[in-house]
């Protein structure tokens, strides 16, 4: 293995994580795990500090096994029953006497929640109170990615030299990538190299049979069912393709216990990453390898977009990772590189203003639209390869990336804190 093809790996797998629940509330059901496990006795108090965005995506969305919504049952659950070594699965098999616990937990007065202005988009601060004991943990610029630990006051954690981390806290530098370079391994690399990315068709496809089997949150997927999920397979393609996607977020923002294979942190991200192409390879019958290939484009794709802006915003990032999926839909249709970054172009033309308001059910809606985008922007990519050049779009796929991070970065950083005041005061 060469090092050029290390870093690509590297950062698949730094990037798509299986996770339960979504992120944004388990990152303090997580916090609050890690420091539940320094102290000596169960905790009596439970404290988050976190980033306004977090709070943001946390604020509606269920948590898994609980059948009730936002951090202040996450980070209950999280430090009375979590599994710290199962990170962002730390609520894994959690009982229905533990979630009642929990509840009692917070009617108590025993969890407080609190937003931090001059942080990054990723912070969660959780302290702990035992009866005689203290203990924090701070996560910053990823989902799990430890920053401190205090014990008493006094720092127990060992900080990593190298700041240059992924969400999970894999030292990459995905600045040094390209749309180029990133086609380029995922369609030479040897397959055997890529086969573990098939276990996000697994999760997410079992998430999503989960979501039209059963009644969540929007029901955006089953709704496109007129009658049974046996009628599936005689469904037109541009109907099963949102509709399967659309289905797994129903579930993992319904509270699922089912994980989704995540993409840079994001759950639903993960399920636009991955279902859009699973449908279409099924459709086409598809090789396993095929899949593979496909897969590692959208994934790393996305990932590489949403590298240049910050990972929480108020843009939508289901639209960055479905334009990453328009090339991989082209790319098992048999289209050129050329014709995948021409969709790649097609989707960010289409959806560059799309706005986060929070996980949430609706969020399938936006997935729903996101793939509904990227199979649009596919087909029209193999009919033709035309510039487009026109509004933020350039025609070089790299400027129009630029563009968008510059947007969300600089142009769209009042709107999140305007999306946040409306939230809040609710």
């Amino acid at each position: 293995m060469t090092q050029d093809t290390s870093k690509y790996l590297r950062f698949l797998r730094a990037i798509a994580k299986p996770a339960l629940g979504c992120t944004d509330p388990i990152c303090a059901a997580y916090a609050a795990a890690e420091a539940a496990a320094m102290l000596n006795d169960k905790p009596t108090k439970v404290e988050i500090i976190a980033s306004k965005n977090l709070f943001k995506n946390a604020l509606d969305v269920f948590v898994p096994g609980t059948n009730a919504v936002g951090m202040p049952i996450a980070a209950a659950c999280g430090a009375l029953f979590g599994k710290e070594k199962l990170k962002l699965q730390c609520l894994q098999g959690i009982r229905k006497g533990e979630v009642d616990a929990a509840h009692d937990f917070i009617k108590q007065g025993r969890v407080t929640i609190k937003t931090k202005e001059d942080c990054g988009p990723i912070y969660c601060h959780a302290t702990l109170r035992s009866e005689t004991q203290v203990a924090e943990v701070l996560l910053e610029g990823g989902y799990t990615q430890v920053t401190s630990k205090k014990l008493d006051g006094v720092e127990t954690w060992e900080k990593p030299s190298d700041d240059s981390v992924t969400t999970s806290g894999e030292k990459i530098d995905p600045s040094e990538f390209s749309i180029a370079s990133i086609y380029e391994f995922c369609t030479t690399c040897e397959f055997d190299q890529l086969s573990f990315i098939l276990e996000a068709r697994d999760l997410n496809k079992a998430l999503s049979e989960e979501g039209l089997r059963t009644d969540y949150g929007l029901q955006v997927g089953k709704s496109m069912l007129e009658h049974s999920v046996s009628e599936i397979t005689a469904l037109p393609l541009c109907t099963k393709i949102p509709m399967r996607s659309a289905a797994a977020s129903d579930a993992r923002m319904g509270g699922s216990s089912l994980p989704a294979m995540s993409n840079y942190g994001s759950g639903n991200q993960g399920i636009a990453a991955t279902m859009p192409v699973v449908a279409l390879a099924e459709h086409l019958q598809a090789t396993e390898e095929q899949l593979a290939r496909a897969l590692c484009i959208s994934h790393i794709g996305a990932g590489y977009i949403k590298s240049h802006y910050p990972l929480l915003s108020a843009y939508c990032g289901n639209s960055a990772t479905c334009a990453a999926g328009a090339s991989a839909l082209v790319y098992l249709m048999g289209g050129s590189f050329e014709q995948s970054c021409y969709a790649i172009n097609l989707v960010l033309a289409d959806l560059s203003g799309m706005l986060c308001d929070g996980a949430k059910a609706s969020c399938a809606l936006k997935v729903a639209s996101a793939a509904t985008s990227a199979h649009k922007a596919a087909n029209i990519a193999m009919k033709s390869n035309t510039s487009i050049n026109m509004g933020v779009v350039a025609d070089e796929v790299e400027t129009t990336i630029r563009n968008l991070g510059n947007i969300v970065t600089t142009g769209m950083a009042p709107i999140d804190d305007t999306i946040f005041s409306i939230m809040a005061d609710r």
